[in-house]
């Protein structure tokens, strides 16, 4: 077993900006100023080519993933953190570490996929080519929110086999899950994400999100607004109001489009 020490630096305010697919916005959150933050530092043999049988971060024992560069875990959490319906979830995680072992880590990345229902695990190569030149002194943590991907993911087949989602495959999925319907939520989502934070011993992190990732990343800034260092927003969807018909999208749209005309000597000058 490698086990991953922690060491403490000071927290760096400077906010990571990436443009990753079609836009993106990045807020910087700055932390209380006196806070330091606890880092973990690998052992050379994590930079090998063959990982460990075992590594320790935090208070958890990870193993290597069956697929990728990685090291596999999970925790247990609540399904209902109020008690009023029973059971435990399992939410599973892909931790990549630094490349580099002869630097100090600063605070890793956690990327968030959209849908909502994708696996952000299932998409681990591409944020993984996209954060390529911050590896050497950041781990990537790939999380799979409640209910999708390695974290039990929700099977109901009459919704999945319909084209697009219709009346009667939600009304079936909703009366498959009964109780448990409404327990899979951004908000609660957010909150595991913040007891896997706790249990790696990852205090601040930088947080990336794509398209539903973006709506999960300012649930995770407005409930747990101490753990960011930065948020990117990548085709992002405001959190606000309760239309699933997303009326602000086309006015919106419509707003970009003509200003980016506007701004091109091409386009403003057509009729």
């Amino acid at each position: 077993m490698v086990d991953l020490r922690k060491g403490a630096m000071r927290l760096n305010l400077l906010s990571i900006c990436l443009l990753g697919m079609m836009s993106a916005l990045c807020l910087g959150v700055q932390a209380p100023r006196a806070r330091k933050i606890a880092q973990t530092h690998s052992a050379a043999s994590l930079f090998n080519s063959v990982l460990a049988d075992s590594v320790r971060v935090g208070s958890l024992t990870l193993h290597p993933c069956q697929v990728g560069h990685a090291y596999c875990g999970s925790i247990e959490r609540a399904l209902d953190p109020t008690g009023q319906v029973a059971g435990n979830i399992k939410i599973s995680f892909e931790f990549y570490p630094h490349t580099d072992g002869s630097q100090s880590p600063l605070e890793p990345i956690v990327a968030t996929e959209g849908g909502p229902g994708y696996a952000t695990t299932g998409s681990a190569g591409g944020y993984l080519s996209l954060f390529a030149p911050l590896r050497d002194r950041r781990d990537m943590l790939f999380v799979d929110n409640r209910g999708t991907g390695k974290s039990e993911a929700l099977n109901c087949p009459l919704l999945q086999a319909e084209p697009n989602p219709r009346p009667s495959g939600i009304y079936a999925c909703g009366k498959q899950l009964g109780d448990t319907a409404y327990l899979y939520d951004s908000g609660l989502a957010a909150d595991d994400l913040a007891a896997l934070l706790d249990a790696l011993n990852i205090p601040i992190i930088n947080l990336y999100g794509d398209s539903y990732g973006t709506w999960f990343s300012q649930t995770f800034a407005g409930r747990h607004p101490e753990r960011l260092r930065s948020v990117v927003l990548d085709s992002a969807y405001p959190v606000r109001g309760q239309s699933p018909w997303y009326p602000e999208i086309a006015p919106t749209a419509r707003f970009a489009f003509d200003a980016a005309c506007k701004r091109s000597p091409a386009c403003s000058g057509l009729p």
